[in-house]
C-alpha cells in the first residue's frame, strides 16, 4: 500500500467502524478502521477518476462514482469489494456526490454535467434520473408521496440528506 494520492470524498461504517474513502490520484476505493488500524485497498482496476462514495452499512453495500470522461458510471460492492457492479452507466456524466437515504433504501446523486440529480432504488434496482434545473422530484416506488426535492442548481456537485431535505452545493 503506496501513500494517499487525492482523497475525493469519505464515508463511514459506523457499524463496522471503518472509514472508506475515494483516491482519485491511486484510481482506488480504501478503507482503514476508525481507530486508526490497518489500511486496506477495497477496490481497485477500471477506475479513472473516483470520486463520491456512500456506505449502507446495514445491508452491507459500498458505492461510488467514477468521473471517467469517456465512461461515467456509479458502481456498487460489498463493504470488502465483493460483488462489483455497475448500477448506472446510461444519462450520466460527471457523478459528483452520492447519499443514501436509509429509510427507503434509495440512493441518490448529484451530476454536474447534466445539471441533474439521479436516484436508485437499492431494494428493486429501480433507476431514474430527475432534471434538476428546472425540478427535482422524488416519487416512492409504488408511484405515490411525490414531492419536490430541490429547485435550481446549475452545477450540483456536494450533496446531503438530513430528515427528508437535501442540501447540495452549487459551483455556479
Amino acid at each position: 500500500m503506496g501513500i494517499i494520492g487525492s482523497p475525493e470524498d469519505v464515508a463511514v461504517d459506523w457499524i463496522s467502524r471503518n472509514i472508506y474513502w475515494t483516491d482519485s490520484g491511486n484510481d482506488e476505493i480504501v478503507a482503514s478502521s476508525i481507530e486508526g488500524g490497518l489500511r486496506r485497498t477495497v477496490v481497485t482496476g477500471d477506475l479513472v477518476n473516483p470520486r463520491g462514495i456512500a456506505v449502507h452499512p446495514g445491508r452491507g453495500l459500498l458505492f461510488w462514482t467514477d468521473w471517467n470522461r469517456e465512461g461515467p458510471k456509479i458502481e456498487s460492492s460489498g463493504l470488502d469489494g465483493s460483488y462489483r457492479r455497475v448500477l448506472v452507466d446510461k444519462d450520466i456524466q460527471l457523478p459528483n456526490s452520492l447519499v443514501v437515504d436509509f429509510e427507503t433504501s434509495t440512493l441518490c446523486w448529484a451530476d454536474a454535467g447534466v445539471n441533474k440529480i439521479g436516484i436508485y432504488v437499492i431494494n428493486v434496482h429501480i433507476r431514474f434520473l430527475v432534471d434538476l434545473y428546472v425540478c427535482s422530484e422524488c416519487v416512492g416506488v409504488n408511484g405515490h408521496d411525490r414531492r419536490t426535492v430541490i429547485r435550481g442548481p446549475k452545477y450540483p456537485f456536494g450533496l446531503t440528506l438530513h430528515l427528508h431535505h437535501f442540501y447540495y452545493t452549487d459551483w455556479t
